[in-house]
C-alpha cells in the first residue's frame, strides 16, 4: 500500500512540476516538485533515498516560511479566504496556493521518512532477536 501511495504522489508532483513552467517563478517551484516527484517514485520502487526526503522536507519548511505571510494575509483578508482570483493586486492568493503545495510535499516527506523507519524496524525485529539460519 505504501508503494502505491508513493507512486501516486510521485505522479502528482511531476504533474505539478510541469504546470509550473507558465508560472512567474518556475525556477523555484519546478525543480522543487521535480525533486519530490523523483523521490516519491524512487520510494515507490523501493529505492528509498532518505536524503531526497530530507531535502524535500527542508525545502518545504523554507518555502512554507517564505509564503506564510501571504497565507496569513489571505486568512485575514476582509473579503474572506480566496484561492480563486489571482491578480497582481492580490499576491497572497498565489502565496496561499504555494504554501499549500509546500505543505503537501512536506507531509509526504514526513510520511516517507516514518515509513522508512518503520520498515527498517520491522526488518530488524522480525526474528524477535533470536538468530537462526534465515537471519544470520
Amino acid at each position: 500500500m505504501t508503494r502505491i501511495v508513493h507512486l501516486i504522489f510521485g505522479a502528482l508532483f511531476l504533474l505539478s512540476a510541469g504546470l509550473q513552467w507558465n508560472d512567474t517563478d518556475p525556477h523555484v517551484w519546478a525543480p522543487y516538485y521535480t525533486l519530490a516527484g523523483v523521490g516519491a517514485i524512487l520510494a515507490g520502487l523501493t529505492k528509498n533515498l532518505r536524503f531526497i526526503q530530507w531535502m524535500c522536507l527542508g525545502a518545504s519548511l523554507i518555502l512554507m516560511l517564505d509564503t506564510a505571510p501571504g497565507l496569513v494575509q489571505n486568512l485575514t483578508n476582509n473579503d474572506g479566504f480566496d484561492l480563486s482570483r489571482m491578480s497582481p493586486e492580490r499576491p497572497y492568493v498565489e502565496e496561499s496556493r504555494e504554501f499549500g503545495g509546500a505543505l503537501i510535499v512536506g507531509t509526504w516527506s514526513v510520511f516517507a521518512l516514518v515509513a522508512a523507519i518503520r520498515r527498517k524496524d520491522n526488518h530488524s525485529s522480525s526474528s524477535g532477536g533470536i538468530p537462526n539460519s534465515s537471519n544470520q
